[in-house]
């Protein structure tokens, strides 16, 4: 089985990373053992890192954090499965970025065009990404900004839709009564998303974001795909 991993190349304030990228690992299905040697085909150097540049110009990420794997059973090719990544930025927007696994080598491709996140903020820091289950929507958590992000999904070979951007701010309302800084003014002096969940729930569907900064977890419906200029969260 492959197991794909995610690094930090740079010191920030809560981590010293000395990663180089993605890395994408052979492990043996039985003895759990990382396969190292001449009987793996997986490339396992690191790949998409901040030293390496993509076919189409776009620069490598410094910080690919936090990933995950998406297979909806739409992709011709069974030998590969779409894969979504954040780079965490602490000096920038960061980006949100679609690949493809090879999983018969390892490689780890580009799916058209990084995504900036939160553009006009100084500061974004992405750090968690999910697909909805019903395919339509990548929706990623920023860290020091204090929002969510969803992205239209191209169901037919899995790119982002660069046109169909969606942000929401937290708090999601503004009759919702918190103050700030909270108890820990050094960590809580605004919201801090720190992931994005989908919920099915009993009677509709939600999107659930923890907020460090509030000593909340926000719940927001999900509505799924309704139109152009209409988003997919209440």
């Amino acid at each position: 089985m492959l197991i794909l991993v995610g690094t930090y190349s740079e010191k920030l304030g809560h981590v010293s990373g000395k990663g180089s990228g993605l890395y994408v690992l052979d492990v043996d299905d039985e003895t759990l053992k990382v396969r190292d040697d001449d009987s793996s085909t997986i490339e396992t150097k690191a790949q998409l890192g901040p030293d390496t540049s993509t076919a189409g110009g776009h620069a490598g990420m410094r910080n690919p954090t936090y990933l995950i794997a998406h297979d909806d059973g739409n992709n011709s090719d069974d030998k590969k499965v779409q894969i979504y990544v954040v780079d965490e930025r602490g000096d920038g927007p960061g980006s949100l970025r679609a690949l493809t696994l090879d999983k018969s080598t390892g490689k780890l491709s580009p799916l058209g065009s990084p995504l900036g996140i939160q553009p006009a903020m100084e500061a974004a820091a992405c750090c968690h990404v999910m697909v909805t289950p019903d395919g339509e929507y990548v929706m990623a958590a920023n860290y020091l900004c204090g929002s969510i992000v969803a992205v239209g999904r191209n169901k037919t070979d899995g790119s982002l839709i660069e046109d169909d951007v969606n942000y929401c701010s937290l708090p999601p309302h503004d009759d919702v009564d918190i103050t700030y800084p909270g108890p820990n003014a050094a960590r809580q002096e605004g919201s801090h998303a720190h992931m994005v969940v989908y919920s099915g729930g009993t009677k509709s569907a939600t999107i659930l974001v923890p907020d460090l900064g509030s000593d909340v977890i926000w719940s927001m419906p999900y509505l799924g795909r309704l139109g152009a200029g209409e988003g997919p969260i209440g």
